[in-house]
Parts: C-alpha cells; structure tokens; sequence
C-alpha cells in the first residue's frame, strides 16, 4: 500500500527546500493575493 503522505524536498551542501502542497482554494487565493496568507496560530492562553 502506497503511504498516505510523502516529504518531497530537495538539497544541497547549503540549502534545504521542503514543498509543500495546499488544497485549491488556499493557492487560488495565494495566488490572487501574491502571497499566501499567515498561518493561524493558536493562543497557549498564557
């Protein structure tokens, strides 16, 4: 059975680049906006 998600990333002696895939709507709107959005966060409530 193939496994349910995959890393797929790429590197050097000085970089690592990692993708990372997102549903539809969020790259629709990326890229409307040019950029995407900041991930929400969620408060520790401290």
């Amino acid at each position: 059975m193939a496994p349910r998600y995959r890393i797929r990333a790429d590197y050097d002696a000085h970089t690592i680049v990692v993708y990372q895939a997102y549903a539809p709507a969020i790259a629709d709107a990326a890229l409307r906006a040019g950029r995407r959005a900041p991930a929400n966060r969620l408060s520790s409530g401290g």
